[in-house]
């Protein structure tokens, strides 16, 4: 009975305060003050920067610094390159990492690559790894 009174009394004195927080927040003319909003980042909008990473699955000097160059030259935030593991790579793949669509086929369109995997990493805070294989084209880039 003792626990009840005092699960009782720790609800009132809860709903208490979530009512004293409210009123306080009400302004006299009825409306919620203004409050600066945090939105935690998620899928970016197709206007922001779509961030990408290159690696070189080919074995190719410099394969990764010119691609790199060119989908920054189309706008792309190329956030790191360099070499993939120590395993030659045949097709080159792009990763999804953030289960953003648009913006992975934005990167694939770039490129010319009809091949995408998802292998979501949102420790990596970007949205498409690009790796290339040994079949990347010298046409498909055009240095």
């Amino acid at each position: 009975m003792k626990l009840r009174i005092v699960g009782f009394g720790a609800t009132v004195a809860a709903v208490l305060v979530l009512l004293g927080s409210l009123i306080r927040g009400v302004d006299p003319s009825g409306r919620l003050e203004d409050y600066e909003v945090l939105v935690a980042p998620g899928i970016p909008r197709l206007d922001d920067r779509i961030r990408v990473e290159v690696l070189n699955g080919a074995g190719i000097n410099g394969l990764a610094r010119s691609v790199t160059e060119r989908l920054r030259a189309e706008g792309f935030d190329v956030v790191y390159y360099g070499n993939a593991d120590s395993e030659r790579r045949d097709s080159t793949t792009i990763l999804d990492r953030a289960g953003n669509d648009p913006a992975v086929r934005a990167v694939a369109a770039a490129l010319g690559i009809g091949r995408i995997e998802v292998a979501i990493d949102t420790t990596l805070y970007l949205e498409a790894t690009v790796v290339l294989g040994s079949d990347w084209e010298d046409e498909r880039d055009p240095e």
